[in-house]
């Protein structure tokens, strides 16, 4: 429920500067991101607004050539990206993307951790939203902060003479 209202939210915000018309979103066709669970959305996203989303999926390896080039044309072929953050700098900094309007990053801000989406910030604005903010998966053993770590050393030690390229490569 939370990544259709997320997925709704986006394209909401996205779109108030535009009349209600069809969108196109470039989305990435890999491991963690399922087509099927994006075209559900797109669909969800229709019955609630009216409003046709169209889905391009595209291999990581691709995606940013097909931003650039689509970023070159008079009109671009993307309304919406999923984008590495490793290009939000590049991106911002050639006027392919657009700051989050400021009632989407109070949002935002209000509903993720400030350790995931200052992440997305640049020159202080904030360029981008985590789509896959799977920080709720994350686990810790927490009984491990409550052994001495002479006994995590050693149980350590011990895994670490069992693993044969340990051995083979310190000469053991």
């Amino acid at each position: 429920m939370k990544k259709v209202l997320l997925f709704t939210l986006l394209i909401f915000f996205s779109l108030l500067s535009c009349p209600a018309q069809d969108i196109t979103m470039l989305y990435m066709a890999q491991s963690g991101y399922q087509p099927d669970d994006i075209l559900r959305r797109a669909e969800s996203f229709f019955k609630e607004t009216g409003i046709k989303v169209h889905l391009f999926f595209a291999e990581y390896e691709d995606q940013y050539a097909m931003i650039m080039e689509s970023a070159e044309k008079e009109v671009s072929d993307f309304d919406i990206i999923l984008l590495d953050l490793i290009w939000t700098a590049d991106f911002a900094n050639r006027n392919i993307i657009d700051p989050v309007p400021p009632s989407l990053k109070e949002t935002i801000e209000k509903g993720i951790v400030p350790e995931i989406f200052l992440a997305f910030q640049y020159q202080d604005k904030l360029w981008a939203m985590p789509f896959l903010a799977n920080f709720q998966l994350f686990f810790v053993n927490m009984d491990l902060p409550k052994l001495p770590v002479s006994h995590l050393l050693r149980k350590l030690w011990k895994k670490w003479l069992l693993w044969p390229g340990g051995r083979k490569n310190w000469g053991f």
